[in-house]
């Protein structure tokens, strides 16, 4: 009797000593970057997949990227799950088919490696952070931390998570979706194309050599064709003078400057044809 007291004594102990299950934290809602590869080696692994890809946009295995990147494959392959839901990569067979704008960026990268990473704007421009972020940017900017906490709220994240929600805010100001001034957050470039901002930054410095004075014809950009009919004609002329750049002009060059605009409005004003509405 006293051994089954006993036996029974130590059935009960073993029973409380049960350890209860651990209560699994829940998964963010979106996916994440992990926060075992830094940023920019996070930038360098795209990179990395654009140089295997190549120029024929070939399929290539996590492998063949880590070899190209001299990373482990283990560790490249922990920023796969992350790229993939961004649709900077698309799975296909063993491998994934990189985003032509990957290829884009490592091209770009060896002529402005510091701007090269804004080929990448079309395609964070349309991911679910950003999403979160670019209405509101519209109207106002944001500190980092109400940008992390409106990242946090909508990937229903832990606090642990602040690290990996602010490097979604560090992949959207290097390809140009947003800019930071200090601590706050504002729209970045809407198209994020260096080819364009350079074609803009072209006509801009066409406009300033227009307005030097004594400038000829010859300063002005060409004109678009024009459907004008044969023996018509027709003159347009578009200018844009920045506020900062006026102030640092001469008296005499304002003045002339504003005389010319007064010659062609005045010769307009005169046309027996037709002048500005009254």
């Amino acid at each position: 009797m006293e051994t089954d007291k006993k036996q029974d004594g130590v059935n009960e102990k073993k029973q409380e000593e049960v350890p209860k299950e651990k209560s699994e934290k829940a998964k963010p809602k979106h996916v994440l970057p992990t926060s075992r590869i830094s940023f920019q080696k996070q930038l360098g692994l795209l990179r990395a997949w654009g140089a295997a890809s190549g120029t024929n946009h070939s399929v290539v295995t996590t492998p063949e990227v880590a070899t190209v990147f001299g990373i482990h494959p283990g560790t490249a392959s922990l920023a796969n799950p992350f790229f993939e839901k961004s649709r900077l990569l698309k799975r296909s067979g063993r491998g994934f088919l990189p985003a032509p704008e990957i290829v884009a960026f490592n091209s770009a990268h060896k002529w402005q490696p510091e701007a090269a990473a804004q080929k990448l704007g079309v395609i964070f421009r349309q991911t679910w952070f950003a999403n979160c972020l670019l209405p509101r940017l519209a109207f106002n900017s944001l500190t980092e931390v109400e940008a992390v906490n409106i990242l946090g709220e909508a990937a229903v994240a832990e606090q642990e998570s602040k690290p990996q929600l602010k490097m979604l805010l560090e992949f959207l100001q290097a390809s140009g979706v947003i800019r930071r001034e200090g601590n706050n957050i504002f729209l970045g470039n809407e198209d994020g194309d260096l080819q364009q901002n350079g074609e803009t930054a072209g006509t801009q410095e066409q406009q300033k050599q227009a307005l030097e004075p004594g400038a000829n014809a010859s300063s002005f950009p060409p004109a678009p064709q024009s459907s004008t009919p044969q023996g018509g004609v027709q003159f347009s002329i578009s200018m844009k003078v920045d506020m900062k750049e006026l102030s640092g002009w001469q008296p005499d060059r304002i003045a002339k400057f504003f005389e010319g605009i007064a010659k062609v409005l005045a010769a307009k004003g005169d046309d027996p044809k037709g002048g500005f509405d009254q």
